[in-house]
């Protein structure tokens, strides 16, 4: 695998594999030639349930199935042979020509920041009790596997219960703001990006998404994120920030962490008591 490591503005140079094979018109997935090699190879799944990561093979039989599904795919598995961009920020963020990813945006007031602090420490306490110095950021990527594991499931559990509690002002519960995040976030499908399963949530977004080059994703929901900004904030006559800054992302790594993520959008305004017309939920259908 070759990763290039950011801690700047992202640049890619050189065209990889997938980036040659993509095509939006037509989900060529690099997956098709190794099920006919009938090959197996190794992903990180991630269960949502408990926000755990597990490390597994995936079997001959599920590559074939994968492929099996392109018809309605939305985009490729991460592969860890393959070329690898890692933006360092906040948080690591990692991005793949051609792999789906599940991204989260969430209002600028939806945690407030005693919430976020407390967490900060908690997570260097967590470490600490176990050995560990550093920023948790750079010190998790490091860690067993088992232990990574461990933290995942506290701390990343921690922040999609409290996003569904709906703190905050909440205004993406107006359908015609919602409409704004969810018309920005369709206008350039199948142009720069092949866009998923979403929903808009009163003080967050979730959805699913496929980017043709791996500098795409930041650039996209930087766009995203400043425009929605600017005419949400003109429709509620107010200036200032609207969204926090840094989003959630994660690639998907399975078969069944991609079907796991959908149903996680679908079942996410139940999860927060909402009602029809208190949100804005879009199915893709490939």
């Amino acid at each position: 695998m070759v990763v290039t490591l950011l801690l700047g503005p992202i640049r890619v140079v050189g065209t990889s594999e997938r980036l040659k094979a993509w095509n939006f018109a037509e989900c060529r997935l690099s997956l098709r030639e190794r099920a006919r090699q009938n090959t197996s190879f190794h992903f990180t799944f991630l269960n949502f349930r408990s926000f755990n990561f597990v490390n597994r093979a995936v079997s001959r039989s599920e590559t074939r199935q994968w492929h099996e599904r392109q018809a309605y795919v939305l985009g490729e598995l991460f592969d860890p042979k393959a070329e690898l961009l890692i933006r360092e920020s906040c948080r690591p963020h990692w991005s793949q020509a051609g792999a789906i990813v599940f991204i989260t945006f969430r209002t600028h007031d939806s945690i407030p920041r005693e919430v976020i602090e407390r967490w900060e420490r908690e997570k260097q306490d967590w470490l600490h009790r176990r050995g560990h110095r550093g920023h948790w950021s750079r010190v998790v990527p490091t860690i067993s596997p088992a232990e990574q594991q461990q933290f995942q499931k506290e701390f990343n559990r921690c922040r999609e219960d409290f996003l569904d509690t709906c703190h905050g002002r909440c205004v993406l519960r107006r359908p015609e703001l919602a409409k704004i995040v969810a018309d920005s976030l369709l206008h350039f499908d199948g142009h720069r990006y092949r866009m998923g399963d979403f929903v808009v949530m009163p003080n967050h977004t979730h959805l699913l998404a496929a980017f043709a080059t791996a500098e795409m994703m930041q650039e996209q929901c930087d766009s995203w994120l400043h425009y929605t900004a600017a005419q949400i904030n003109r429709h509620l006559g107010r200036k200032g920030k609207f969204w926090q800054q840094e989003p959630f992302d994660h690639l998907v790594r399975s078969p069944e962490q991609y079907d796991y993520l959908r149903q996680y959008i679908v079942d996410n305004p139940k999860k927060a008591n909402l009602r029809a017309g208190e949100y804005f939920y879009r199915r893709y259908v490939g």
